[in-house]
């Protein structure tokens, strides 16, 4: 028996697009647990995420069908990666499948780790074998063990079997133990004409440890581009596809958003992005950004919160426009002090505004309407947020609930000038 929230199946008529594809996913998760948790059970809790990792990348699988493969990527990135780098690039990260000794600290298995680093690597895995082995190997797991009990270890024993690349070796860095990559190139040129690239990585601990997997890097010239896919194996890996080539405006690392780490990042190579990549290599290029300005390799917080709220003026999907709104959030009120903010709000308040006119569709007005909740401090702004939760009148084109006008409330609560207006 399944047991659903009410509220996550049926939804509002001002429900998002994010919104219809979490309801699709949430049934196809619970719905491949009857393979993945009931017909094979794993032996010990530890492996607990097994079941988790599977059910969710089942229900990507019938996800990618309903939405599309493009669409789909999009989702992925953005559901898995800022989460699983929000643990994995702490020193207090933990790997995906932990030491167990004790079932009475089984709730310490979960996390974003297994719920989203782990969708990450199942999709490696997958790249790595290929589709039709990879199959291949789930299903005789699922034959060999069927009413029983497995671990992990002996799931990957079977996909062994199936696979050129020693996933012993593979599974001791991905799945056993913590961290990620961080990944850098060196271009040598013979004129304007490249004689080397090399691509390396290194762990971000600065152990020797590295990380097998696949991603694309995408060279853009003034009237075209050339993508190629790097087969990470080693250490190192020298791109001999673009010998000979002429120097490239910018270059995109992990354009198709599958790899899995800190990337080569340059400032021109996000503002050109914006303006000239598909909607994929845009939030990968936002993804990556925010992280190597965690990593403090490039840009101060304040320099990437100018360029994310460029992107909003421009910036036509929806999922980009709650990635971007949501990081805007957390450098404005995380990484800015009082007098950055205070400095930097009316431009922000009303960069958000505009963005909202401008666009036309209600979600994306709704998802920048509420991205400028988040941030608004001025006098001008809470009196307006304040008109439009008293008069119940939403901004034209946006649809709000009464979820939202309780959010409002809560918002202004917290304004010290509108607390009593909202609290009578």
């Amino acid at each position: 028996e399944v047991q659903y929230k009410a509220s996550s199946l049926f939804l509002d008529e001002g429900a998002t697009k994010d919104q219809f594809i979490s309801r699709s996913n949430l049934i196809s998760h619970e719905t491949a647990h009857m393979w993945f948790g009931d017909l094979v059970t794993m032996k010990w809790f530890n492996d607990v995420w097994m079941k988790e990792v599977f059910a969710n990348f089942m229900a990507d699988k019938v996800t990618e069908k309903l939405m599309g493969t493009s669409t789909f990527d999009l989702k992925f990135l953005q559901d898995h990666y800022p989460a699983a780098y929000g643990i994995d690039r702490t020193r207090g990260a933990n790997p995906i499948r932990q030491q167990l000794d004790n079932l009475q600290e089984a709730g310490s298995m979960y996390g974003n780790i297994i719920y989203h680093k782990a969708p990450i690597m199942m999709r490696q895995l997958e790249q790595l074998m290929g589709e039709e082995n990879f199959q291949n190997g789930i299903r005789e797991y699922l034959n060999s063990y069927a009413y029983g009990n497995a671990t992990w270890n002996d799931l990957i024993s079977i996909l062994n079997k199936f696979s050129s690349t020693d996933l012993l070796a593979w599974n001791r860095v991905w799945v056993n133990q913590p961290g990620r990559p961080v990944f850098q190139y060196k271009i040598i040129y013979n004129g304007n004409k490249i004689k080397q690239f090399r691509i390396t990585q290194q762990a971000e601990s600065g152990d020797d440890r590295v990380w097998p997997q696949a991603f694309k890097v995408k060279a853009f010239y003034s009237n075209t581009s050339k993508e190629v896919t790097v087969n990470m194996k080693g250490k190192s890996v020298d791109m001999d596809q673009f010998i000979g080539m002429e120097k490239p405006e910018f270059i995109l690392f992990n354009s198709d958003g599958k790899g899995y780490g800190i990337f080569p990042f340059q400032q021109i190579s996000l503002d050109s992005i914006i303006k000239r990549g598909n909607a994929l290599e845009r939030a990968s290029a936002y993804i990556n950004a925010y992280e190597n300005v965690l990593s403090e390799n490039s840009l101060t917080p304040l320099a990437l919160l100018s360029l994310y709220s460029k992107g909003l003026m421009v910036e036509e999907n929806e999922m980009n426009l709650r990635l971007l709104t949501g990081y805007i959030s957390n450098l404005y009120w995380t990484f800015l002090s009082k007098n950055e903010r205070d400095k930097y709000n009316p431009l922000l308040e009303a960069q958000l505004w505009e963005a909202m006119e401008k666009q036309v569709l209600p979600n994306h007005k709704k998802v920048l309407f509420t991205g400028y909740q988040n941030v608004y401090l001025s006098q001008a702004a809470t009196a307006n947020i304040h008109k439009i939760w008293k008069s119940k009148s939403a901004p034209s084109g946006v649809k709000l609930t009464e979820d939202d006008f309780t959010a409002m409330a809560l918002s202004l609560a917290l304004r010290t000038d509108t607390v009593n207006s909202v609290l009578q």
